[in-house]
């Protein structure tokens, strides 16, 4: 069972700090859509 919990903490641990990885490049992104369309308009 303690095996389990680890693996499922770590699991947990890595998704979050991809999933925090993943809105930081949503932001970047973002500002690099708004930045294409302030060009285009």
């Amino acid at each position: 069972m303690s095996g389990k919990t680890t693996v499922l903490l770590t699991m947990t641990r890595i998704w979050k700090s991809r999933h925090i990885d993943m809105r930081k490049d949503n932001m970047m992104n973002l500002q690099g859509t708004i930045k294409t369309s302030e060009k285009v308009i």
